[in-house]
């Protein structure tokens, strides 16, 4: 059930990730920079999953060596959002 449960996740995490340009394009015709639309999106998700992660009871300690993959993953997962915008 876990794996059934976490293969459905990952399909709808990247459905969702893919339809990014649709909910960007009425503001973008607003006259909204990408930038700003993408910095919004990244600001509120971390808002969210920090409480999420507060209510839980989980702990924020990371490693050196943590930091720096979730850097380079970050930088890879902002550039796909801003290609997949831009485009």
């Amino acid at each position: 059930m876990k794996q059934f449960r976490g293969i459905f996740l990952a399909i709808l995490s990247s459905s969702t990730f893919g339809m990014i340009p649709f909910f960007a394009l009425p503001v973008i015709r607003e006259g909204v920079g990408i930038d700003s639309i993408l910095f919004y999106r990244f600001a509120i998700s971390a808002v969210i999953v920090g409480l999420y992660l507060l209510f839980v009871k989980s702990d924020f300690r990371i490693t050196a060596k943590e930091l720096a993959t979730l850097f380079f993953l970050g930088v890879f997962y902002a550039l796909t959002s801003l290609c997949l915008t831009a485009s």
